[in-house]
């Protein structure tokens, strides 16, 4: 596992129990890494700040414009083995690649604690929103790898597309999770 913090993002913000488990993701066939990548924003005030990503933000999927942004990848590694009653999978590997963009705003160090406040009451929320896209992929991840170790079919050409399908269907639920979280930010008031 490995995960790396971009200069001024406390280990304790990005830490949270799935990622500390890492002899465990490892025994399950996972390997994760995660990085955080932190921008400027500059501006006269925290509003100001926010006010400049929705123009200057990192650009999403779609093309518009995010305060944050989190891309995630999943790839697998697996070999079919001809056992007497079928074929099975073995040597099962999924790794999961997360990246998240966030924010600093290059005026809270000369802010006032009012304006320093405003900017952690934007911030929090948004990291708690990125963090969560990658607590996603790490249980997409980890739900793909079991379900390729219980893969089993009568030949290994047809564990071939067994596991090909269970990829598919992972990799759909995952967009369509991330998806929605996205979806349910953007219906808040």
């Amino acid at each position: 596992m490995l995960l790396t913090l971009a200069a001024g993002t406390s280990p304790a913000a990005a830490q949270s129990p799935s990622l500390t488990a890492s002899g465990a993701l490892r025994a399950l066939g996972l390997d994760v890494d995660v990085t955080e990548y932190r921008f400027p924003v500059s501006g006269w005030s925290p509003q100001d700040a926010v006010s400049r990503l929705s123009f200057n933000g990192p650009m999403g999927l779609n093309g518009e414009r995010a305060h944050g942004l989190t891309s995630f990848h999943l790839q697998t590694r697996w070999i079919p083995v001809r056992q007497t009653n079928g074929c099975v999978a073995q040597r099962v590997r999924v790794t999961a690649t997360v990246r998240i963009y966030m924010p600093f705003w290059t005026g809270l160090d000369d802010a006032t604690g009012d304006e320093r406040a405003r900017w952690r009451a934007f911030e929090i929320p948004l990291r708690r929103h990125e963090y969560t896209h990658r607590d996603i992929t790490l249980q997409t991840a980890t739900e793909l790898a079991l379900s390729i170790r219980a893969a089993h079919a009568s030949n290994c050409p047809r564990l071939v597309r067994v596991v090909t399908g269970i990829m598919n269907r992972a990799r759909a639920s995952l967009e369509r999770e991330n998806a929605e979280l996205d979806a349910k930010l953007r219906r808040r008031p």
